[in-house]
């Protein structure tokens, strides 16, 4: 029998700047926002559909973020899991959110890609990367 695995790799956009803060629950973390398409895998990549994602850092996770100095547009490749939390709106409407908490972060840069001098990096995310950048695809 095979294990289940909540696992989810991105590659995208820094759209906010993260931000440390307490949780709900007291815990030190660091949330920022992220952009990704599929502009690679659509037929049309000028209406390739966008998607949000909230992305939370929590204890060691925190300082590689730091690390990293991430800023808006920064193109970063992500490892993580998902992690669903119920709340209650001002309106006492139950709501759900899917959010993704880091498990492994690193910074995309093109001459990072162009030398493949990045070893932390699996071949096949770099090759992504090449392909997201090239605009003739």
């Amino acid at each position: 029998m095979c294990n289940d695995m909540n696992m989810v790799v991105l590659l995208g956009s820094v759209t906010s700047v993260p931000e440390r803060r307490k949780s709900e629950n007291g815990l030190d973390m660091v949330s920022f926002s992220l952009k990704t398409s599929n502009q690679i895998l659509a037929m049309n990549p000028m209406v390739s559909p966008v998607e949000w994602h909230r992305i939370f850092a929590y204890s060691a996770m925190i300082k590689t973020v730091k690390q990293q100095d991430l800023h808006k547009g920064d193109q970063i490749y992500l490892e993580g899991h998902l992690q669903t939390r119920k709340w209650t709106d001002s309106a006492g409407l139950l709501r759900h959110d899917t959010d993704i908490v880091l498990d492994k972060l690193a910074r995309l840069e093109e001459q990072m890609v162009e030398t493949r001098d990045r070893s932390d990096l699996p071949n096949d995310v770099i090759h992504l990367y090449q392909l997201s950048c090239d605009k003739d695809y």
